[in-house]
């Protein structure tokens, strides 16, 4: 008796990637934000994963010399395992043995949003943290062709079933 009775007004934002442009620019300043934000925003960028899930790690593991951390409180599907990439390693611990990001997430937030406005990003569609995400969306498309493993890399998916949403294919539109 209730369908329909709320419209669908489309009204979720769609949040552009960060170009190649922007990644030089964000490189190049690295250094003005503190050793937190700048392991962070390291994290976000060479993952792809969504910033809650970085405040969440806490340790790591190893499979068949590949270090690895487990992400996704999320939803059922963004549960899983994430490699840690090689760039990300020589700004990690020797052994991740406890929180790696500390402080807030809304604090994080609005600190790199603020950072990206002084080093003059100031696209509106582009999120400070999420815009990562849809970097990786992207450069998933490119490097991996089947779209089930895309899905599942990012988040997006359980590997079960199809997704109606296609949210890693949605997201971050085209290709690098």
């Amino acid at each position: 008796p209730f369908s329909s009775v709320v419209p669908d007004r489309k009204d979720e934002d769609e949040r552009e990637a960060f170009d190649d442009d922007d990644m030089k620019l964000i490189r190049a300043n690295l250094h003005r934000l503190d050793p937190n934000d700048q392991l962070l925003l390291r994290v976000l960028a060479t993952t792809g994963m969504r910033r809650g899930e970085a405040f969440e790690i806490d340790g790591e593991k190893s499979e068949a010399g590949i270090r690895y951390c487990v992400v996704g409180a999320k939803t059922p599907q963004s549960l899983r395992r994430i490699p840690i990439p090689n760039d990300l390693l020589p700004h990690l611990p020797t052994k991740i043995a406890g929180p790696l990001i500390t402080g807030r997430k809304d604090s994080a937030s609005k600190r790199l949003r603020e950072f990206l406005c002084e080093i003059g990003i100031k696209d509106r569609d582009k999120a400070p943290m999420h815009s990562f995400r849809h970097r990786a969306a992207q450069r998933l498309r490119r490097a991996v062709a089947d779209e089930a493993l895309r899905e599942a890399i990012g988040g997006w998916a359980d590997g079960k079933k199809k997704t109606s949403r296609k949210y890693g294919n949605k997201h971050g539109r085209g290709f690098p």
